[in-house]
């Protein structure tokens, strides 16, 4: 059985603004959405470690705010649609967790609602332990 390290790179807290909602009070205005990410990738066996080891964040946030620069009905199909992204333009990644937050207009106190879908090409638990 091969040794393999892993490396987790988080990108927390990131924030996007546009037309995101179903109803129509939503549509009128830019709502805010705030997304959490989890790339999961082999580590290296040596230091010091050089970019083409790791992943870049800012191409990551790039990937994030193509998606999140769409009107959509539902973070469902963000998220999703970001996943998707991910898995191809990341392909030496071995897991990835995706989690929006949004705040919606509902009769009643809230906070925020959220959704998350995560990935593992191993298939056993999300790789996030």
């Amino acid at each position: 059985m091969e040794d393999t390290n892993l490396m987790k790179i988080s990108l927390s807290k990131l924030r996007f603004f546009g037309q995101y909602g179903l109803y129509e009070v939503e549509k009128k205005w830019l709502g805010e959405l705030e997304l959490d990410l989890e790339v999961l990738i082999p580590a290296p066996h040596y230091m010091p470690m050089k970019l083409a080891d790791t992943v870049d964040y800012q191409y990551i946030y790039d990937l994030a705010a193509q998606v999140f620069s769409k009107k959509e009905e539902l973070i469902e199909n963000l998220a999703y649609e970001l996943l998707a992204l991910l898995k191809i333009q990341i392909p030496q990644a071995i897991a990835l967790k995706i989690q929006v937050y949004k705040k919606p207009i509902l009769k009643g106190p809230n906070a925020a609602v959220s959704v998350c879908f995560s990935w593992n090409s191993r298939q056993s638990g999300d790789g996030f332990e």
